[in-house]
């Protein structure tokens, strides 16, 4: 009997997973783990049989669900970038994507995009789900009744059935602006105004959850003066930075949790006071660049959110045609600081 991916992750010393990449030739494996694995197959001659399995598969595709929210927003079309590379990919080999972007962060819709993709029989659904009963009720139930499995990516749903999650650690990512807001504020005293997105969101609450915890475990000195929500809108978050630039005195340092980070870098530079407001925001994008370039944002927080929509589509494929687990049930992307210098 040929040599399988467990036997050989077992005699390398790696994870099934990284036999399985390095195999099928899908990159993120060093080059002395792809020697070994390579030496240990020929040895025992392991043959991956892909064009059988490929031509099995063409008589039934292997058909993936997307549903992703707030494309029309520059973060959310970078995720989608790397979910149409997966599509890409996956269309050469008996696979297919079957992509519903929806501008609602309403539960409403995510459930009715869900149903429709579920009815028109999708073998798994990669979703960015928000925090809502009937959608974890409606996703925990397909798994269950019709064994689809589920990964959700950018942004994560408790008590959800799941194969795997891709994304940020966020509780962690809001840790390190605390740090790096204790850096910039050198140290000592200084009042915090936070800007989230939507309260829904898990991500933005794990984040804002991660700063409070890191505030209140390390930098004493630091005080959180407001949380306010601007729905990741770009005049929104204008107006909340104009009105605290007025308070008197107004914040030390603002922390953007997500979207509209445009808004508050325009307020911050027609108010033009100095000394200037410390600004840390999340995600490398042209707007963040261009006020990175012009000295009002201090810190990006990146998370790469290409490669959220890559992988999980690919996480998800992998496991349809191949039957190859995640490594883990947490795929997190790394947390990318990026100053002036390294843009």
């Amino acid at each position: 009997m040929a040599i399988s991916h467990r036997e050989i992750a077992a005699i390398v010393g790696v994870s099934v997973g990284t036999v399985d990449r390095a195999l099928h030739r899908r990159g993120r494996v060093s080059p002395g783990t792809q020697k070994l694995i390579d030496e240990v197959a020929l040895q025992y001659g392991y043959s991956p049989n892909i064009a059988g399995k490929a031509l099995a598969k063409s008589r039934n595709p292997v058909r993936i669900g997307v549903v992703i929210h707030q494309t029309s927003i520059p973060f959310y079309r970078q995720v989608l970038s790397g979910v149409y590379k997966a599509h890409a990919e996956i269309a050469g080999m008996s696979g297919e994507l079957i992509i519903r972007g929806i501008e609602s962060v309403e539960s409403e819709a995510h459930i009715d995009a869900v149903n429709e993709l579920a009815g028109m029989g999708v073998g798994g659904l990669c979703v960015t789900p928000v925090e809502n009963a009937d959608l974890r009720e409606c996703l925990n139930g397909l798994h269950r009744s019709k064994n689809i499995p589920i990964v959700t990516f950018n942004t994560d749903m408790a008590g959800l059935e799941r194969l795997c999650f891709v994304g940020l650690d966020n509780i962690r990512s809001g840790r390190t602006a605390a740090g790096l807001m204790n850096l910039i504020l050198g140290g000592g005293a200084g009042k915090i105004l936070v800007i989230s997105g939507y309260a829904i969101n898990r991500a933005n609450a794990q984040r804002l959850d991660g700063f409070i915890q890191e505030i209140g475990d390390r930098f004493h000195g630091l005080e959180i003066i407001g949380i306010q929500f601007n729905m990741d809108d770009e005049q929104a978050a204008y107006k909340i930075t104009a009105a605290a630039l007025e308070s008197d005195p107004p914040p030390a340092g603002i922390y953007m949790v997500s979207g509209g980070q445009s808004g508050a870098c325009r307020a911050i530079e027609e108010a033009g006071r100095a000394p200037r407001i410390k600004l840390i925001v999340h995600d490398l994008l042209p707007e963040t660049v261009e006020y990175i370039n012009k000295g009002v944002i201090d810190f990006i927080i990146d998370q790469n959110a290409f490669e959220q929509g890559y992988r999980s589509s690919r996480a998800l494929y992998d496991y349809l045609f191949e039957g190859t687990m995640p490594e883990t049930e947490n795929i997190y992307t790394d947390i990318s600081i990026k100053i002036l210098q390294n843009i």
